[in-house]
């Protein structure tokens, strides 16, 4: 670790000294470009971004790991820098190509239980409008574990979807309905009730327009 670092300082080095960017590659590019954003070196940081977006400008989706590349990328810019300039790209590339976009999204987020908020986040993000994405996400999470309530990844996953969307367009219905089922099939009472009670106010904070509200109806529901 000590040689990677020792390795990565010194090509940072000797490309702002240089005033060229030749030795990154997808093994060294997060740390270049944090070291360009910790010095404050500007045209660093415009070559790290041109590298970037070169990468997302070639992307077909057919490649999950090209795809992951620059979406982990994104996600850990966003976390340490507070910058979203590399998602805003990542979303405007995917949404050009929606089914590989499903795709990626629905395989990012496979296991439920092994995957950070963050990510979430991501996944939230990425798919925009595209709602059916989450829910599908979470109905596979729900069928393949047999759970009768949400853990920490799929309340959050819960709680962040459009359900007036998911309601108001005919595509979504069936999905939706298929969570909806699932719900009250196999969670107890209480956490049917608050779910129930939880997409009516949801549904009606969207139409309403309203500033965004946090409503705590699922935190005293048992896990």
């Amino acid at each position: 670790k000590q040689w990677y670092q020792r390795r990565v300082a010194i090509t940072a080095g000797e490309s702002m000294y240089s005033g060229e960017l030749e030795k990154c590659d997808k093994s060294n590019f997060r740390d270049l470009n944090k070291m360009g954003h910790v010095f404050n070196v500007s045209w660093f940081t415009e070559r790290c971004l041109e590298y970037f977006t070169e990468h997302v400008d070639m992307l077909t989706g057919r490649c999950y790991e090209d795809v992951l590349f620059v979406v982990e990328e994104a996600r850990f810019v966003e976390d340490s820098q507070k910058k979203d300039n590399f998602t805003s790209l990542v979303e405007d590339k995917l949404n050009t190509m929606r089914n590989r976009k499903s795709l990626f999204l629905k395989q990012y987020s496979n296991d439920l239980s092994n995957i950070s908020i963050s990510q979430l986040k991501m996944v939230v993000k990425l798919a925009g409008s595209d709602v059916g994405i989450l829910v599908h996400i979470l109905v596979r999470h729900l069928k393949n574990t047999g759970a009768t309530s949400f853990v920490e990844t799929s309340r959050f996953l819960f709680e962040n979807i459009d359900f007036e969307s998911c309601f108001a367009k005919r595509r979504f219905h069936g999905i939706t309905m298929e969570l909806y089922d699932i719900i009250m099939e196999s969670f107890n009472d209480d956490f049917k009730s608050a779910v129930t009670v939880f997409i009516s106010k949801r549904v009606s904070e969207i139409s309403n327009k309203k500033e965004p509200i946090k409503y705590p109806i699922l935190t005293s529901v048992p896990v």
